[in-house]
């Protein structure tokens, strides 16, 4: 199943992210997409503020691979695959083991990842448009996001 919307700015990004982050539940993982400046940290900071981590310890996890956010029991994995190249996966770096802990993964840069790999999980691209707002594309071939993503095409971002 496959949803797009567009989005117009930074509060619209804001609100949708609110939105999305009340949908994601334990153990969820979702594969960022989209060229660089194209906004995929910054939807990240935005859904990890609606789950109630402070926005300012979040950060691309470029250098270090992996940022760790936690809130009472929740926990988030931030992972950043850019530097590791094209074909990773999980396992040959030894990241495997974030998925299975009772947490949430974030993977920016997962049209890096091999692709069994990619066949797993909410898959959200962020195109640029030229009017400076964003195309947001999300699809999944999970069907425990299903029902999820027909909520959200129900929502007026407007």
């Amino acid at each position: 199943m496959q949803i797009s919307f567009v989005i117009h700015d930074l509060k619209s990004l804001e609100f949708f992210s609110g939105i999305l982050a009340n949908m994601i539940h334990k153990g969820d993982y979702i594969l960022f997409h989209g060229e660089i400046g194209a906004g995929k940290t910054t939807l990240i900071k935005f859904i990890a503020k609606s789950m109630g981590i402070n926005e300012r310890y979040v950060s691309s996890p470029s250098f270090v691979i992996i940022n760790e956010y936690k809130k009472d029991r929740l926990k988030i994995f931030h992972i950043d695959i850019y530097r590791l190249g094209e074909n990773t996966s999980i396992s040959d770096v030894g990241l495997d083991d974030y998925y299975l802990e009772e947490g949430i993964v974030f993977i920016e840069w997962a049209e890096y990842l091999n692709d069994l790999e990619k066949n797993k999980g909410l898959h959200l691209k962020m195109e640029i448009l030229e009017n400076e707002g964003r195309k947001l594309t999300l699809s999944s071939n999970d069907p425990t996001w299903f029902e999820r993503l027909e909520k959200l095409q129900k929502i007026n971002l407007l």
